[in-house]
């Protein structure tokens, strides 16, 4: 999990946003926010390195923000330093999100962000 974290972390220091100003910028600041997440588990259909990860930078009373976090998914920082980010298809709840991942793979479907 460390492993995949760190690769996540380089892969956006690569230069995949590009190499304009902004794209830079949009980099740094990915990049920043990625720092803070921890991952835990795994997204079992997925091939790559995605997983689900805590967010402690969003929180509510039952505990920090748990959403699957996608390797090419470069628009975490906007949603995540938006004013009201919308957390719907997300959970602060780790007993309710381990519910979400069983229910998922008895049903075979997918839950959370798209």
């Amino acid at each position: 999990m460390l492993e995949a974290h760190a690769w996540s972390k380089e892969f956006i220091d690569e230069g995949c946003f590009g190499d304009e100003k902004d794209e830079l910028e949009a980099a740094v600041l990915e990049r920043k926010v990625r720092s803070r997440f921890i991952p835990f588990q795994y997204i079992a259909h997925s091939n790559v390195n995605d997983y689900f990860t805590f967010d402690p930078g969003v929180r509510r009373d039952t505990g920090p923000l748990i959403f699957q976090a996608y390797h090419d998914d470069f628009d975490l920082a906007a949603w995540l330093l938006d004013e009201a980010p919308d957390v719907s298809g997300c959970t602060f709840d780790l007993e309710e999100h381990l519910r979400w991942v069983l229910r998922e793979c008895l049903e075979e479907g997918k839950w959370g962000r798209s």
